[in-house]
């Protein structure tokens, strides 16, 4: 584990489980990663994200921690701390320009959003299971695609037909800056009220087209 990690005010409280339940130890060493996992044939490295690296004057030193040359050949995890609040916003917008940056220099990126920084051993637990296993799922779409909207969660039927058209929430944002004609599909799909609080969730924002 880097030292820097203690840094982080999201992650310092769960820290001491992490270090007891993966037997860590702690590495002056100048990393990208903030935890490194030894797994069989390739270790896995762990970047702790919170809303602080998800902001637009801190997202390219992010990016740049993600797509380093030294991850190239690695297992890298991506977990981000998105806290659960009654206005989600700026968690989603972070999240999205995040994953948008990433789809636009290439590569695939693991991506696991949390509520909590006590979720973390468990997830780190089950995912490494996971990799020895079978190849680790992605993290629902639809979880966050669901909150995106200005009276969260959206009831059910507007979520599923969300992720019908959309897969992802960076479809949907690029989709409401753009005018993207799938909004007129959408519209009729699930109302003008539901797709108004739809749109009223990026208007302050992005430039809704």
């Amino acid at each position: 584990m880097a030292t820097l990690t203690r840094r982080h005010p999201s992650y310092v409280s769960i820290l001491p489980t992490l270090i007891r339940e993966f037997s860590l130890h702690e590495t002056n060493t100048p990393s990208n990663h903030d935890i490194e996992l030894p797994l069989p044939k390739k270790s896995l490295k762990i970047i702790l994200l919170s809303e602080r690296d998800l902001t637009e004057s801190t997202l390219e030193g992010t990016l740049t921690r993600i797509t380093s040359p030294t991850n190239i050949n690695s297992r890298v995890a991506v977990i981000i701390l998105l806290p659960q609040t009654p206005t989600p916003r700026r968690s989603l917008l972070g999240y999205t320009r995040l994953q948008a940056s990433l789809t636009e220099r290439g590569g695939l990126h693991t991506l696991i959003p949390i509520t909590s920084p006590d979720q973390l051993p468990r997830l780190l637990q089950d995912y490494t299971k996971a990799l020895l296993q079978r190849p680790p799922p992605n993290p629902p779409a639809e979880d966050l695609l669901s909150q995106a909207t200005a009276n969260p969660p959206m009831p059910p039927r507007t979520r599923a037909a969300l992720g019908k058209i959309f897969p992802n929430i960076s479809s949907l944002s690029h989709a409401i800056s753009t005018g993207d004609s799938r909004l007129q599909t959408l519209r009729t799909e699930i109302g003008e009220v539901q797709f108004k609080e739809i749109t009223n969730f990026w208007q302050a924002d992005l430039p809704v087209g």
